[in-house]
């Protein structure tokens, strides 16, 4: 994760992707799993790229990633957590009232 204020800032990202992809052979990186958040209303959604074996590709960007078990939004509001959570313990207290026969 960095942050990334100015256009030398996208270019620094740009080469660490580069560094890791450089890598990709010997780490055999999933490239399908490297995707890009972009967070907040002012960021500039650059374009990251990622290349491997097979050429140049653009990561994916992601609206709403779920990592460890937590709902993170491009947005940094919580609703989707909160959604996911609830309907959890919705679903787990519908299964105990049916246990219960209630």
């Amino acid at each position: 994760m960095a942050l990334v204020n100015e256009s030398t800032d996208i270019l620094f990202m740009q080469s660490d992707i580069d560094t890791i992809s450089s890598l990709e052979i010997t780490w055999d990186l999933n490239v399908k799993k490297s995707k890009v958040m972009h967070i907040g209303d002012t960021n500039g959604r650059f374009d990251y790229t990622i290349f491997n074996k097979f050429g140049t590709v653009s990561l994916a960007k992601r609206n709403l990633e779920k990592d460890l078990g937590v709902n993170f939004q491009n947005d940094l509001k919580w609703n989707a957590q909160v959604n996911f959570s609830s309907g959890k313990a919705n679903k787990f207290w519908e299964l105990f009232l049916k246990i219960l026969n209630l």
